[in-house]
């Protein structure tokens, strides 16, 4: 953060050739001994890398002189790889501590019932024994003669009303009034 990334890549384009495998060296010590300045080690690196690439891949010796760089890698790759997963653990975690946490916070807001079981006490079930134990079979066929009694008086009240209407047109009839209708009556009446 300290060296903007153009600083870095003009610095390192102008460094000789020799020099570069010294100040991987460097580099490597500084990123062994102070482990909070990775960042700006490894962009540095990076840079190099970038830039030297081809005089990099001539040298024949390279993978022993850049040893301690690739086993420093090596290592914090490995330790990233298990924090990242720990770290995914946590967030799973709170994650769930966290929805949890709002649950309980809304059953607590509403503490409502919405079923409540109350028992009944011994009286009233005997009473229901009781009730239950009048009602039988036989009172099943009672209730259908009942309520055939009570179609056939409805049927009696309809036949009743009906009489009723006839006889009121006869009446109508008799004294003189006709089905017809008044606006159709002729003049000469």
């Amino acid at each position: 953060d300290a060296l903007p990334i153009c600083m870095i890549r003009n610095t390192i384009s102008q460094l000789p050739v020799h020099a570069v495998i010294p100040l991987l060296h460097e580099l490597t010590n500084r990123l062994q001994g102070k482990p909070y300045s990775a960042v700006l080690m490894v962009r540095w690196i990076k840079t190099i890398f970038t830039l030297h690439a081809s005089y990099l891949s001539t040298l024949p010796d390279l993978v022993p002189q850049l040893g301690t760089l690739y086993q420093l890698m090596e290592s914090r790759i490995k330790t990233l790889q298990k924090l990242s997963r720990l770290n995914g653990k946590l967030f799973l975690f709170i994650s769930q501590v966290v929805a949890a946490s709002e649950k309980i916070d809304d059953s607590a807001d509403n503490q409502t019932a919405k079923l409540v079981y109350e028992e009944e006490s011994s009286e009233e079930e005997s009473e229901d024994e009781m009730i239950a134990e009048k009602d039988s079979d036989d009172d099943w066929v009672e209730d259908d003669d009942d309520n055939e009694e009570k179609e056939e008086e409805e049927e009696d009240e309809d036949k009743k009303n009906q009489s009723d209407s006839e006889q009121e047109m006869n009446v109508d009839k008799i004294n003189g009034d006709s089905d017809l209708d008044p606006g159709n009556e002729s003049e000469e009446e």
